[in-house]
């Protein structure tokens, strides 16, 4: 028989005061309710469904008067699907990186790449019937306003297989899932980039996992990983808990399926368009500390006049390298030493977190990362408030910054900017903070004690014999 489903109203303080605008906490009904088809999943793909429409509808200033400078920024509409798009050429070719002039497309993995060369095919015959029905305004290109209106409903789709995913991985507390299905954090950076897809198809690997069929996750996995490759993050915490479970053999299964799903996925784009393909490994390593991120401090402060020295793109390339290992080595240390094994939410949680922390550039979307580890890990209102409220302050901080590329005399200044840079990533560290806290008590542990103690999330390392493998004397 089956937990009952855990109300949210009934023992989250913040969700009980809130919900007392419909009408009280819940009641009975809530795990049979009086209209059966209002399921948990139905409600939360509704919802999700909505938060990707408003999504879309917060873009509107840019979507009807086009992805100028400063607008983009002043309106905060800025998208990097619709400007990448336009900027080369608005072919589906030129997004793949095909042809005889091809250049790096859209700078995106591989399954990114193709899903988004997919888009610009329905995008071409929607925008030529647009262009007839109801032609853009002068001097303002359609292309990048239907390509994007279509990726739109991709990333819906992404949004609410994300939410049911996490449903499924929160065990007997579904509602958890509404910290993802309604937070700011989509609706201000859902659509800047591509990023979720990867996020849910990340999610919905270790739905597999969880389910115990670990070459259908290692598959999915792979997927996700050729969509955004912060996803090798999941891969690795299971190895680090398989190795402590001993189920070993499940994990390399999964993990060797993902190799050869992410091979079989990358290997067209290597070879037709090996450019394109390369992108953003060499973006990565030649670019200069980005936006977001701690290492663009000297720069912040070189701009102000300070004597510093500014690293250059290797440099930042080479320091997030040492310290992404150093981050991935104390993870390991504490899953490994751990009196009980750490919920697989809150291992993948913490490897985000901490490898945001020490990244070169940390872009508005990236935040996209971490929800569903950190609505299954700290599934606790308050503690995502505070995360989002230092989320919306920081993109607005970003943008009002990057209106000085063309109007520095209402740009927001640097040290304004610096500080809500670090404010975002000190509630990105808190975030993984509480987490790490709450699973060091597994007494207090919300999700455990709904779980009867244990992770619902686990899978095949439920069975296994938890015990350390590393001991301090």
């Amino acid at each position: 028989m089956s937990a009952p489903v855990v109300a949210p109203t009934r023992h989250d303080p913040f969700a009980r005061w809130a919900s007392r605008v419909l009408g009280g906490p819940a009641g009975s009904r809530l795990a049979s309710p009086a209209h059966p088809w209002w399921s948990a999943g139905r409600v939360l793909a509704l919802v999700a469904a909505v938060t990707g429409a408003l999504a879309l509808v917060r873009l509107e200033h840019c979507r009807t008067a086009g992805w100028t400078t400063p607008g983009q920024f002043v309106h905060t509409c800025y998208s990097d699907v619709a400007v990448v798009y336009a900027t080369i050429g608005g072919t589906p070719a030129a997004v793949l990186g095909l042809g005889a002039e091809a250049g790096d497309g859209v700078g995106q993995p591989a399954l990114t790449t193709f899903l988004l060369g997919l888009v610009a095919l329905v995008a071409v015959p929607v925008e030529r019937v647009a262009a007839a029905v109801a032609p853009a305004a002068e001097g303002v290109d359609l292309g990048p306003r239907v390509f994007l209106d279509v990726y739109a409903v991709l990333a819906a789709a992404a949004l609410v297989a994300l939410v049911l995913a996490v449903a499924r991985l929160a065990g007997s507390r579904p509602w958890d899932a509404l910290l993802v299905a309604v937070s700011p954090v989509v609706l201000l950076s859902g659509l800047v980039s591509a990023d979720l897809l990867g996020v849910a198809l990340g999610a919905l690997a270790v739905v597999a996992w969880a389910r115990e069929r670990p070459v259908l996750a290692g598959a999915v996995l792979g997927l996700a990983v050729a969509a955004r490759f912060h996803v090798v993050l999941v891969a690795l915490a299971l190895l680090l808990l398989a190795l402590r479970g001993q189920r070993v053999r499940e994990a390399v299964t999964t993990v060797s399926t993902a190799a050869f799903t992410w091979a079989v996925v990358n290997l067209p784009l290597a070879v037709l368009a090996p450019q394109a393909w390369t992108a953003p490994a060499r973006g990565w390593w030649s670019s200069d500390a980005g936006y977001g991120s701690l290492m663009v401090l000297p720069r912040l402060l070189a701009d102000e006049g300070v004597a510093v020295r500014v690293p250059t793109g290797a440099q930042t390339a080479l320091a997030q390298a040492v310290l992404t290992a150093v981050v991935v080595g104390a993870v390991a240390v504490w899953v490994l030493s751990a009196p009980v094994a750490p919920r697989l939410p809150v291992v993948v949680l913490v490897l985000v977190a901490l490898s945001l922390l020490v990244s070169k550039t940390v872009p508005v979307q990236a935040s996209l990362w971490l929800l569903p580890w950190a609505a299954l890990a700290v599934p606790r209102w308050r503690d995502h408030l505070w995360w989002w409220a230092a989320e919306a302050a920081y993109v607005v901080a970003v943008w009002q910054f990057l209106v000085g590329l063309s109007q520095s005399d209402r740009a927001l200044p640097p040290g304004f900017y610096a500080a809500l840079l670090v404010g975002r990533l000190a509630a990105v560290a808190w975030l993984a903070w509480c987490a790490w806290q709450r699973d060091r008590h597994p007494a207090s542990d919300d999700v455990r004690q709904a779980a009867g103690g244990g992770d619902p999330t686990a899978g095949v390392l439920a069975r296994g014999q938890d015990r350390p493998l590393v001991r301090f004397t």
